[in-house]
């Protein structure tokens, strides 16, 4: 119920979200550190399904 209600104000446009991810975006360093996490995300979850794939 909680992920549906974070859906759900995902786009307004008072997120507390978009403020921290303004200010980190509006660093120097924070397009590479955006990057880097949702590469690592990315890996992860290729991780897993090549994980799953190979289960018997």
């Amino acid at each position: 119920m909680k992920a549906f209600k974070f859906a759900m104000h995902a786009g307004s446009s008072g997120s507390s979200q978009q403020t921290w991810t303004a200010k980190l975006m509006s660093q120097p360093f924070g397009i590479w550190m955006i990057g880097n996490v949702g590469a690592i995300i990315i890996g992860f979850g290729l991780k897993q399904m090549h994980k799953g794939y190979n289960e018997k």
